[in-house]
């Protein structure tokens, strides 16, 4: 069996619109919102929980000297946060 490299957002809400029976656009608009909610509320939670699925958390990266690879000076990168997520074990247990 072979896998597919990758799945958009379109090719997610055409799966989606199938198995709840309802229209591509309103599928399509529940995606967004449920990924702008998520998204916004990271930016005033440090994790989100989702049983069943997984936790979604903001971390933040050290900002580092690194050097300029043409002048060879060093710069220095501010700290950054960055989101990651964790997949709860039901979610593991599906794909081993």
């Amino acid at each position: 069996m072979s896998k597919k490299k990758a799945m958009n957002r379109s090719e997610f809400a055409k799966i989606l619109a199938k198995d709840i029976g309802a229209d591509i656009p309103t599928t399509t608009d529940i995606i967004n919102t449920v990924f702008r909610s998520l998204f916004r509320e990271l930016k005033t939670a440090e994790k989100i929980t989702i049983a069943e699925v997984g936790t979604f958390e903001v971390k933040t990266r050290k900002g580092t000297i690194r050097r300029n690879p043409k002048t060879r000076e060093p710069v220095v990168t501010q700290d950054k946060q960055t989101v990651t997520f964790r997949p709860s074990n039901k979610v593991k247990d599906k794909f081993n």
